[in-house]
């Protein structure tokens, strides 16, 4: 039931139930959304021969970006290109999934519908759905009820809903056919009694061992030579490691966009012009908002440990009005002004009574309920049995509305301000916030830390158009006079660039080493062959690591400077790894070549410089080999041995063993071995719940052209 989970937790409403004849015509709806799909849009890849098309994909990234906007959550550049792969493998996943369940023949029906949303057989997310629980919270068909009908009042929000409705009804579907798709698999995990005794066998069993280990160190690298044929031979021995996907190197020049002396003058001019008229406002918080101060402001009370920057000590030594600067502090010039000063309560003890409203009307009836409740309470009321007959908020009522001790940042703004800086203790106030009306009292509270409330007033030393204009310039005729590779190397050298680099830049890539988010470069590099310049300056907004929140633009020139093609890697591609592998190689050779034909462990130890060795209670199913580390090839070989049987030289991966069993330890299986099937089959049986996609996409060719719809 995940994808039923993040419909909860991201769609935020969850509407769960309807009328057989509404769950009918929705279910046809839904059923039929797979033949919607296949429609003739754009062909942005395909899965197997099947086409997935930019409409389907377009909209899955707007219904995910849907989500995390009704959950209040950032869409930052990052996000929007993770909303793009999610989108992506959910259309991969769909087309796998749906070829998957045709083949086997499974499906939903109309029946099985039925009895998720209005039978004996309810989907665990409408009993649970808080909107349709009553008074005793207790599953109710009649708020359920009620909710359809507002799918057709006419109003916005009833045809929202009704949207909403539709995608968790399609998210029902598809959780319902993997659901059945993944029991097949688990129905069909069998482990048979002889193979777990072998592997009871095998796991238990224990070896003691006699060994000579020859580091590869100890053959200089100088010792050993070998030519490309070397390295072309070893990587057609082993194409399965040296896979690659279709991908390109740029190299590019940056030229930095920065304030020069001008620009600096005049943001300090800007300060020093409206030093004044701020020392004589009367509202600084006011001032710096229509002035556009770079530094909003914020009406909280800071204590001293939470104030930063220059200004830290001073304003705990002036006079409240008093105006310090002009200075310069993190790219700003700056002008703050003391506004206030008072002793603050760390943490405060308070209770609450709150009424939620939805619409204007229950807005109205919850503000003449708190006005009267405030009545009642000041005419010495029983505030705890007020909170238990009248509050909205579950987590207090039944405490006598008592929220305990809060801090500042722990609780919504609005109330935090009346609450810290507007309010003593025995105070009984309303608090409006978007949460509902609060009806709030201080029982607890001791000020023991002086605070002081500043506005401040800044303009940062940004780069004007003139400059921004010459740095695009600059590197504008850089890209016009070097149009091929070696003239541009040239000119970098000449010109006293750093030229730099980023490689492994794929199909869709979109953030790329060293600049960030830059999908338009990498769509760009993608496009072009090795060796081509871009005639474009491309620009990147880079975010200063000052906390200031401010950005750097980097005009960037790029160029492609390799290309690699999809399947196995070639010599040049890998030669690092290749080279690395083949010396090895080279170096077991040379040791065997010591060992020659020596037949004991200690002639062997002697031949080699090496000592004679042991480990005791090794066993087959470790990940690595106590005193030897994990080395598979030992670990494979040496169970295959017979005891006092010396072994041929065994080639591992930090150097060459010869192993000598002294004894076994055989093990011994149990009568009852459903334990041992367990052990072996409940993983498996785990797996497919995850592994199911995997395995499906790695046995399937899924072709990903999305970049080919993107402009640069």
């Amino acid at each position: 039931m995940a994808v039923i989970e993040k419909i909860r937790q991201r769609v935020g409403l969850v509407v769960f139930l309807i009328a057989a004849a509404i769950v009918a015509f929705l279910l046809m709806d839904a059923l039929n959304t797979t033949s919607r799909m296949a429609g003739n849009s754009v062909a942005i890849g395909s899965v197997d021969g099947e086409k997935i098309n930019y409409q389907n994909y377009q909209a899955k990234i707007e219904q995910i970006t849907d989500n995390y906007q009704n959950n209040q959550m950032e869409i930052t550049d990052e996000t929007r290109m993770q909303i793009r792969e999610q989108a992506w493998n959910q259309e991969v996943e769909e087309a796998l999934m749906r070829r998957a369940y045709d083949a086997l023949g499974i499906s939903i029906t109309k029946e099985e519908m039925e009895s998720l949303f209005t039978g004996d057989n309810l989907h665990p997310s409408i009993k649970s759905a808080a909107a349709f629980q009553d008074e005793n919270g207790q599953f109710s068909r009649d708020k359920l009820a009620q909710y359809v009908k507002s799918f057709t009042d006419g109003t916005e929000e009833g045809k929202a809903r009704q949207r909403q409705w539709k995608r968790f009804e399609e998210s029902v579907i598809k959780d319902e056919l993997k659901q059945k798709y993944t029991n097949l698999i688990k129905k069909a995990v069998y482990i048979p009694s002889w193979y777990a005794k072998e592997v009871y066998v095998d796991k238990n069993k224990k070896a003691n061992i006699n060994y000579v280990f020859v580091p590869y160190t100890t053959i200089q690298d100088t010792e050993v030579s070998f030519t490309d044929s070397d390295l072309k031979a070893y990587l057609n021995k082993n194409k399965e490691k040296f896979k690659q996907k279709a991908s390109k190197t740029i190299e590019y020049l940056t030229f930095d966009v920065i304030p020069t002396a001008e620009d600096s003058a005049a943001a300090r001019k800007t300060v020093a012009d409206n030093l004044e008229p701020f020392k004589t406002s009367e509202d600084a918080g006011r001032f710096v908002k229509i002035q556009n101060s770079d530094t909003p402001f914020s009406d909280k009370y800071m204590k001293k440990d939470e104030v930063s920057g220059m200004v830290k000590d001073s304003l705990f030594g002036v006079a409240v009005g008093t105006v310090i600067g002009p200075y310069y502090e993190a790219g700003a010039y700056k002008l703050v002004k003391l506004i206030d000063r008072k002793m603050i309560a760390d943490s405060v003890k308070v209770r609450q009574i709150i009424k939620t409203a939805s619409d204007q009307a229950s807005a109205t009836k919850a503000k003449t309920t708190i006005d009267s409740l405030k009545t009642v309470l000041e005419n010495g009321g029983d505030f705890s049995a007020l909170a238990a007959q009248f509050s909205d908020d579950p987590t207090t009522k039944d405490k006598g509305g008592d929220m305990g001790y809060v801090k500042p940042d722990g609780i919504n703004p609005e109330l935090a301000k009346a609450i810290f800086y507007e309010h003593k203790k025995g105070d009984i106030f309303t608090v409006p916030t978007q949460q509902g009306l609060y009806l709030v009292q201080i029982t607890e509270a001791n000020p023991n830390a002086e605070a002081v409330k500043y506005a401040t007033f800044s303009k940062n030393v940004e780069p004007s158009e003139q400059t921004r204009n010459a740095a695009f310039a600059k590197a504008q005729q850089f890209a016009g006079a070097n149009t091929t590779e070696d003239a541009f190397r040239k000119a970098a050298t000449d010109q006293g660039f750093v030229i730099k680099k980023a490689e492994n830049i794929e199909k869709n890539t979109y953030n790329i080493t060293g600049l960030g988010i830059s999908e338009e470069i990498a769509t760009w590099a993608f496009m072009n062959d090795a060796g081509k310049v871009s005639s474009r300056i491309f620009q990147i907004d880079e975010d200063l690591k000052d906390g200031s929140g401010r950005t750097k633009t980097i005009y960037v020139l790029p160029m492609v400077s390799t290309a690699k093609a999809e399947g196995t890697a070639s010599v040049d591609d890998v030669r690092t790894q290749l080279e690395a592998e083949v010396r090895k190689e080279k170096k077991a050779e040379k040791i065997i070549a010591k060992i020659g034909n020596a037949a004991d462990l200690q002639a062997i130890a002697t031949a080699t410089g090496q000592e004679v060795k042991s480990a005791a209670e090794l066993d087959f199913s470790s990940f690595s080999l106590a005193d030897l580390g994990r080395e598979p090839q030992v670990q494979g070989k040496l169970f295959g041995l017979q005891p006092s049987a010396v072994s041929k030289p065994i080639v591992g991966d930090k150097g060459v063993y010869v192993v000598q069993v002294t004894s076994f330890t055989d093990a011994t299986p149990p009568a009852d071995l459903s334990a041992t099937k367990s052990e072996i089959g409940q993983p498996l049986k785990q797996s497919a719940d995850f592994g199911v996609i995997q395995a499906l996409t790695k046995a399937a060719k899924v072709d990903d052209e999305r970049y080919k719809t993107r402009r640069y």
